[in-house]
């Protein structure tokens, strides 16, 4: 009887314990933890996705870098997997994994949405807002901890770097150095044709957007920075087609932030408030910027987002943001009454 009494105990405290998951930064708290090689199939090689991640920054081999991945189960069946990268302080609300190899070390999912875990947070939910980025430094130390302890601790000693391989029929079995050979090399250093309306540079208002004014993926990106709204903006946007594509990207310069945002897919109103709210931009004050919003990681020098600024104020379109009433916050498209509230959960 009293071996009975003991395992109820222990069954009901087990319970308790699940149950008292904290939601750490994400809408909802998970059900269980788990290391990255419980689950092979989904998470390939992180030890080689963190040293496709390593070799993005300039001189950042030539010392050991510490890792924590930790994977969440929520009680619907998806999975989430956080790192941190302490050397640099970022944390990766998610890496998706990877299925071989050559994912791992030249797509690097892992580098989708990222944070500094000690600048980007705040004392109190209030202070978050309506930003995307900024987290309650709680939440993200208890992450942090738990990580330490459930998780995965990774050590990257420096390694011998690959040669610069832009093919990935012809890296020679080491795809590592396609990382090496950023696609495209310093962008916007690169020549992009003659402007004109027709041709390599094109405005917001020369294109149809008959479903949502200009100014609306601009303001989705003010509400992105808490307080940011109290105070007039002023932006200068560029739209260019470079000769490694033709895509109708928009090259957006915000003057008071002092950050470059690319916003692709501006075709309707969901993309491009989507693409404002989630993206955090680059500073283009710095001599070297590696940016890693997208599929690819590209190279922004100082010297060539200055030509691109100088570009977009003589034959791009400005624009001036007076504050406006900021909508009410909501994480449901579908259900947002201004859809300028809408804020995607990590």
């Amino acid at each position: 009887m009293k071996a009975l009494i003991i395992c109820l105990i222990l069954a009901t405290l087990s319970g308790i314990s699940a149950a008292a998951m904290p939601n750490y930064i994400y809408a909802e708290a998970p059900v269980k933890h788990f290391k990255p090689e419980d689950r092979p199939d989904i998470y390939y090689g992180p030890e080689r996705a963190m040293k496709a991640q390593i070799l993005l920054y300039k001189g950042q081999n030539k010392k050991t870098n510490h890792f924590c991945a930790m994977g969440l189960v929520w009680a619907n069946g998806d999975i989430r997997m956080p790192v941190f990268w302490h050397e640099k302080k970022m944390l990766f609300f998610d890496w998706d994994g990877a299925s071989n190899d050559l994912e791992a070390v030249s797509i690097l999912r892992m580098l989708q949405k990222s944070i500094d875990y000690e600048k980007d947070v705040v004392s109190t939910r209030e202070e978050v807002g309506l930003s995307t980025y900024l987290q309650v430094r709680s939440d993200v130390q208890a992450l942090l901890r738990d990580c330490e302890k459930y998780g995965k601790k990774y050590v990257i000693k420096p390694f011998m770097e690959p040669k610069i391989c832009p093919d990935p029929g012809g890296c020679g079995g080491d795809n590592l150095g396609i990382v090496l050979n950023p696609i495209p090399k310093d962008f916007f250093d690169e020549p992009y044709g003659k402007f004109s309306a027709n041709g390599f540079s094109f405005k917001f208002t020369e294109i149809s957007y008959p479903k949502y004014a200009p100014e609306t993926p601009l303001k989705a990106q003010i509400l992105r920075h808490k307080g940011q709204n109290k105070k007039t903006n002023h932006f200068c946007t560029i739209g260019l087609s470079s000769h490694y594509g033709t895509g109708s990207g928009m090259s957006v310069f915000w003057y008071e932030k002092k950050l470059l945002v690319f916003l692709q897919n501006t075709d309707d109103e969901e993309a491009a408030i989507t693409a404002m709210a989630t993206l955090k931009g680059v500073p283009y004050d710095r001599d070297v910027v590696v940016e890693t919003q997208t599929d690819f990681p590209y190279i922004y020098t100082r010297s060539g987002m200055n030509k691109l600024l100088r570009d977009c104020e003589e034959h791009g379109e400005k624009f001036t943001i007076e504050p406006f009433k900021a909508p009410k916050r909501c994480t449901d498209w579908e259900k947002c009454e201004d859809k300028l509230g809408w804020q995607p959960i990590p």
